[in-house]
């Protein structure tokens, strides 16, 4: 690989539109390049609907790069017959066009013959441009720019068959989008690889959480010791210090799935509410009524002290006899806090209540079995934490590299 561009005037090079490019590259539209540029079924299917038959891709199986197959419909061979001049052929390149339109992925062979709905679908002239190469340009800041101010609607965005013909790019030869291809799947494949790292570690952290925080595992110098049943209540004491005022810009919330404590977006007329508002400490114990269930709860970090939360969202001073972050992995366990949704209560919007929260009874080990059951699953969360981050690096030197190799600034030699 090879950096050659940057410097105007070069020998080899041509000045257009998107800079400096090689000169044997040409400019071109994706009109230019595509035998065909259509759109999907676009009429309703609801009632050819079936448990098996012929695919039907939607916007939400496009994923950039990929087709996600987890959510796959099916239609009757009846009904899809009318639209078999519609039918997908392996190469074709699936755009969404509404919602979050520009998201393209190549049709692969097990798509051969499925049908997609109100899908854009561009066909590649195979003698002039690579179906990969075509999709990760469309998928590209190139991409993205052009679809982003081509794009039309009021609140739903949507982008056109006749739009996206007239997306314009730099092209090379077909033997050098090739090698351009064959690099960044290369690249990719790493990241899927971290990715799949990462899936498995997190797998395991769940098995090992399952097994330390019901004592099906036990570390050596704790053998023998029995664990007694305490109820929540023993554990943490709700915190009630009210405030006369409240800061709207520091304020608490707690994100669903584990995703922990977070400063809440100011609204615009929260200076005016007549909400009471409680003030919450660094290191308390943080969960919202009405989704404890889905996972909204967390340990209130240092850069969130003195902020607060209405009674939604209480918290908890911890007892001497409890180490904050087990307790926190005893709560996150999936199988203990979807289960909480059965102690709610209320009509409307039901509520998990401390009161209630109290009463629920667990296992409970010594303190120093606590600390060393957090500590080893504490280090599993930072080794996950490192891998997400190593992920999120590769991706992003991926983006700039792609925009280089997109542009001729960096050449696959």
């Amino acid at each position: 690989m090879k950096k050659t561009a940057g410097t105007a005037g070069k020998a080899g090079y041509k000045l257009t539109r998107f800079g400096w490019i090689p000169e044997e590259w040409a400019v071109m539209k994706l009109g230019d390049v595509t035998s065909q540029v259509t759109v999907g079924i676009a009429s309703a299917a609801t009632h050819a609907y079936q448990s098996t038959g012929i695919i039907l891709l939607r916007n939400l199986n496009i994923k950039e790069g990929y087709l996600d197959t987890s959510d796959l419909l099916f239609i009757g061979e009846e009904y899809e017959h009318s639209f078999r001049n519609k039918r997908l052929r392996v190469g074709d390149i699936l755009t969404v066009r509404t919602g979050y339109p520009g998201i393209s992925a190549v049709v692969t062979q097990e798509f051969e013959n499925a049908q997609s709905f109100t899908t854009l679908i561009s066909r590649p002239i195979p003698s002039i441009v690579d179906s990969d190469y075509l999709c990760y340009l469309i998928n590209s800041e190139i991409g993205k720019d052009f679809v982003n101010n081509g794009q039309a609607g009021g609140g739903q965005k949507n982008i056109n068959a006749g739009t996206l013909t007239q997306f314009t790019f730099p092209l090379p030869t077909k033997s050098e989008q090739g090698r351009v291809v064959y690099f960044l799947k290369q690249w990719e494949k790493y990241e899927n690889g971290l990715a799949n790292l990462i899936e498995a570690k997190r797998t395991y952290k769940r098995g090992l959480m399952q097994q330390l925080l019901t004592g099906q595992r036990r570390f050596p110098e704790f053998q023998g010791q029995p664990w007694p049943l305490a109820s929540i209540g023993e554990m943490i004491t709700e915190s009630r210090e009210s405030l006369p005022v409240s800061n709207p810009h520091e304020r608490i919330t707690v994100r669903l799935n584990l995703n922990g404590v977070e400063a809440r977006d100011v609204r615009g007329t929260e200076a005016e509410d007549a909400t009471v508002y409680y003030l919450r400490r660094a290191g308390q114990f943080i969960y919202g009524k009405q989704n404890l269930h889905k996972g909204a709860m967390g340990i209130i970090p240092a850069e969130l002290d003195g902020y607060s939360s209405t009674q939604d969202m209480p918290t908890f001073d911890f007892s001497a006899t409890v180490n904050p972050q087990w307790f926190l992995y005893l709560m996150s366990r999936e199988d203990f806090y979807l289960n909480l949704e059965k102690i709610a209560t209320g009509t409307g919007s039901k509520r998990i209540q401390p009161a209630s929260l109290y009463k629920i009874k667990v296992p409970f080990p010594s303190l120093p079995e606590q600390q060393r059951i957090a500590a080893v699953l504490t280090a599993c969360d930072q080794e996950i934490e490192l891998l997400q981050a190593q992920l999120h690096q590769w991706q992003q030197q991926k983006k700039g590299l792609m925009q280089q190799l997109l542009t001729g600034r960096l050449r696959v030699g």
